[in-house]
């Protein structure tokens, strides 16, 4: 995660490298490339003395948006956009990228995206700005990059044209009196606002479970 998650304009690689390097000579041995499970077991493991066992994998799937044409060519989760941008995998030259989201993932994906040559960059998020859970700095320099997010918005639909996305159908959002579990009002469409976004990519950056 460190070295493929985080952008290097928020982790910079020398800082990384330093962190690391206090790890090691604390005397913690790292190993990488290895799946427990598949190339260790936990049995072996305790064959050769450990007796203690800390899982710190993270959240490993990610959430779906489940509306139609997620399925489309050109719709990556925000992760795996994030590990190809880092290891310059792919570049979104000239290209519309959407995406999906309101957290610090999808502020990195946005900013990343843009600084591989994406054309167009626009964030959708179902809220407003005051209820974006995204560091507001973080949010405020995406703006200044040339990020565009549309608030109280959220997908309706993905279009593509042979297989691939090339637009998505977006619509405006409006708080009902209703009360959600998390002291949020629920939200519902506003009939007649939907409208269209040119997209060459969508990024869902919905969480992970």
């Amino acid at each position: 995660m460190l070295a493929t998650g985080i952008p290097r304009f928020r982790l910079p690689r020398e800082i990384r490298e330093r962190e690391i390097e206090s790890l090691k000579e604390l005397g913690i041995d790292i190993r990488t490339g290895i799946t427990v499970g598949r190339d260790v077991t936990f049995s072996y493991l305790k064959e050769r003395g450990y007796r203690a066992f800390f899982l710190s994998i993270g959240a490993q799937l990610n959430n779906k948006i489940d509306i139609p044409g997620e399925e489309l060519d050109g719709v990556v989760d925000c992760m795996s956009l994030l590990l190809t941008l880092n290891l310059k995998v792919v570049t979104f030259a000239g290209q519309n990228v959407v995406v999906i989201g309101g957290g610090n993932a999808a502020i990195d994906a946005a900013r990343s995206a843009l600084r591989s040559g994406a054309r167009g960059l626009t964030v959708l998020y179902r809220r407003t700005q005051a209820e974006m859970p995204a560091n507001i700095e973080e949010v405020r320099e995406g703006i200044r990059e040339g990020v565009k997010i549309e608030y109280n918005t959220v997908p309706v639909e993905i279009l593509g044209d042979v297989g691939r996305v090339n637009r998505i159908r977006c619509q405006r959002t409006r708080p009902t009196e209703e009360i959600m579990g998390n002291d949020a009002h629920r939200l519902e469409p506003i009939p007649g606002t939907e409208f269209l976004i040119e997209a060459d990519h969508v990024v869902v950056a919905a969480g992970q479970i």
